[in-house]
């Protein structure tokens, strides 16, 4: 699987991003919310990637943070989703919105995804409603650092194995002041101790 990708964005298209890297332009389909908030072209950007491998084709979908990627998993996992409508989803709505009307069983706000109507909507709020019940008060946490220092720790953590939810846990704990690679250390001692 390609876990991130880091390079030059030099194309926003409808639903996607063109970040080349490495002499290579990647198309990366996105969530609208996600494509208004990458800078302007010629910037360098990482997004986190999932390739999505079908027999007639293969697709590269970019998240802005682990939580989306972890809600476009269980997204595709509900009967009738695949994954061209977990990222309408997404776009339609950030990681916390989406995972606190699922929680707050709230089908009528999945409804504003297009393509998500009301029978659909009610079956990923039943399918997922335990499942979040326990991140719900994670995702609607305040940020504790900046967005740049928390998601550079959260992608270090992720990439050895880590949970969201554990790596929220950890980082939750730490002074946000803490230099990014101190904060890292620390989560990393908390989580072994589990």
């Amino acid at each position: 699987m390609i876990y991130s990708l880091s390079g030059q964005l030099i194309h926003k298209g409808p639903d996607f991003a063109v970040i080349e890297a490495g002499g290579v332009g990647y198309q990366v389909y996105c969530g609208t919310r996600h494509l208004t908030d990458l800078p302007a072209l010629g910037a360098l950007v990482q997004i986190l990637t999932y390739l999505h491998h079908r027999e007639d084709t293969m697709l590269l979908f970019g998240f802005a943070n682990v939580e989306e990627r972890e809600l476009f998993f269980l997204l595709c996992g509900v009967s009738g989703v695949g994954a061209k409508l977990a990222m309408s989803l997404l776009g339609a709505m950030n990681a916390e919105e989406l995972a606190n009307a699922i929680v707050d069983d709230n089908p009528r706000g999945l409804t504003q995804a297009p393509g998500v109507g009301a029978k659909l909507a009610q079956r990923i709020v039943l399918e997922l409603r335990d499942k979040l019940a326990g991140r719900k008060v994670q995702l609607a946490a305040p940020a504790t650092s900046s967005p740049r220092e928390s998601s550079e720790a959260e992608l270090a953590l992720a990439s050895l194995g880590y949970t969201a939810t554990e790596i929220q846990q950890a980082l939750a704990r730490l002074d946000p002041q803490l230099p990014v690679e101190e904060a890292i250390r620390r989560a990393i001692v908390q989580l072994s101790a589990l």
